[in-house]
């Protein structure tokens, strides 16, 4: 998915579940997305009065301008790994900044940051079928679906 506001891109990993809701904020989008499982890839543009922030059901990724690749695990654990720049990473109770180079998990109970090691950082997806339930915010009864298919 590219953000035409600012070029921001995101890739779902297989099996992910994401729900995005993006509102209008002057020329830019204020963009939330909810990340009940599997793994998400971001480049985020770094760009004045925007809004990118990923939470998952045990944490929340917030960033100004950043690589970053975010996990929310079967077992309630959320990873993030950071590839440029840094991220706000927060359980509700307890709040971390984790740079470029390192890796951040956190459950309901804890968060910890270390340096990510050599050959951790996941792959980018390559083929692979999504699909998109988009949910109009004036009017929760109604739900509109998006499959895509790409292949080579």
């Amino acid at each position: 998915v590219v953000f035409q506001d600012d070029g921001s891109r995101i890739k779902l990993g297989e099996n992910a579940t994401l729900t995005l809701n993006a509102k209008r904020k002057k020329i830019s989008l204020k963009k939330k997305l909810f990340l009940k499982t599997g793994r998400l890839w971001a480049k985020v543009t770094k760009r004045r009065g925007t809004e990118f922030q990923v939470t998952t059901p045990t944490s929340v990724a917030s960033v100004k301008g950043t690589r970053f690749i975010i996990e929310e695990d079967k077992g309630g654990v959320t990873w993030l790994w950071v590839l440029e720049d840094k991220v706000k990473f927060s359980n509700g109770k307890m709040e971390v900044e984790v740079n470029e180079g390192e890796k951040g998990k956190s459950t309901k109970s804890s968060v910890n940051v270390e340096p990510i090691k050599e050959g951790e950082i996941p792959i980018e997806p390559g083929i692979h079928k999504m699909i998109f339930y988009f949910n109009n915010s004036e009017n929760t009864g109604i739900q509109k679906e998006l499959q895509i298919e790409i292949e080579k």
